[in-house]
Parts: C-alpha cells; structure tokens; sequence
C-alpha cells in the first residue's frame, strides 16, 4: 500500500497512508494568503522581469563562459561553481521558472539539458551529475529566469555549500573549452 508524505508547513513532515486526513487546519497556515480559495495558491501573480542576470547574458550584456549553444538554448558555466564544471542551462525563451515555462519550451530545454548533462560528464570524467532546479524564493530560487544546475560528481568528493566562491575566470574558461570541445 502506497501512502503520501507531506510537509505541514506550521510543524514538521507527516507520513500519511491513503484515506487519512493530515490534520493541517490549512485555513491557519502561512501558504494560504488573503483569502485564496485553494492552500497552495500564489499571493502574487509570478511576472518574469526581462533584466534579470541571465536574461542580460542572452542580450549579450554580460560575458559568460559558453559551453553550448543553440537556437533555443544557452549553457555557460557557473561563476560561483560548486563541483568542478559546474554548467547552467537556460532557455532563450522568457520563463521565470518551471511553474510557468511553456510545456513545449520545457521539453526542449530539458534535452538540451540532458545533452549538455552528458558533454559535461564525458569532458571532465566525471562519475555522475547532480541535477537541480529551483522555483521561487521559498523553493531556493535567486535567478528568476529558468535555469537548471548541471554539477558534475566524483566518488568521495562533496560540493561546495551554497554560495560557493567566485571562480577562477581562467579556470572557468579552461573547463569552459574541455566542455565545448565536446559538441564540436
């Protein structure tokens, strides 16, 4: 029998096996905001800001360490890595986060991902990837424009923490080349 985990925002998690009520009185919790019909809805309709950080590197108004680009993606590598190698992978499209992006924008930005996933552990002989993405500020969320993290990962060896020091730009552009060499 399957059973459902949930996080009652006002204490801890509750481990909850099907047809049990979780016992959260939602009308009290904090995620309800004025008025709102449903628990989990937005206090704020989510707006994409087109000067973003990432939104000024596809204008081309800031550098960035490119490692893949095409017609409806760019990957360049994180200034503040924290694996060896770490890439960021962003849609050309507006999108503030994957709660908004376009279904289609979405499929295509996560193959893109996964190919750039892939390029990345092949040049750096990485073991694995750790994947992430963050939607809005409670969900860890600092860019908002759509981006996911490619961290590369060997065996025994942990990331840094968050915010991870500003790289090396030498650094960075030698990875940045053993990357791009490989979608050559």
């Amino acid at each position: 029998m399957c059973g459902a985990f949930i996080t009652d925002p006002l204490s801890e998690s509750i481990a909850l096996m099907p047809g049990e009520a979780s016992g959260v009185d939602f009308a009290k919790s904090p995620v309800t905001k004025g008025g709102d019909s449903h628990p989990f809805s937005h206090a704020a309709p989510m707006t994409y800001d087109p000067e973003n950080i990432f939104a000024k590197i596809l204008k081309g108004e800031i550098p960035c360490h490119k490692v893949y680009e095409d017609e409806q993606t760019l990957a360049f590598m994180d200034i503040m890595p924290r694996s060896m190698g770490h890439v960021l992978v962003i849609p050309k499209a507006p999108a503030r986060n994957l709660l908004d992006i376009a279904a289609d924008d979405l499929a295509v930005l996560i193959t893109r991902v996964q190919k750039v996933a892939l390029g990345v552990k092949e040049a750096l002989g990485a073991d694995g990837i750790t994947l992430q993405q963050f939607s809005e500020s409670a969900g860890g969320q600092e860019v908002f424009h759509i981006h996911f993290h490619i961290l590369p990962r060997w065996d025994g060896v942990k990331m840094l923490s968050h915010p991870a020091p500003k790289a090396d730009m030498a650094v960075l552009a030698e990875q940045a080349a053993k990357i791009r060499a490989k979608f050559a």
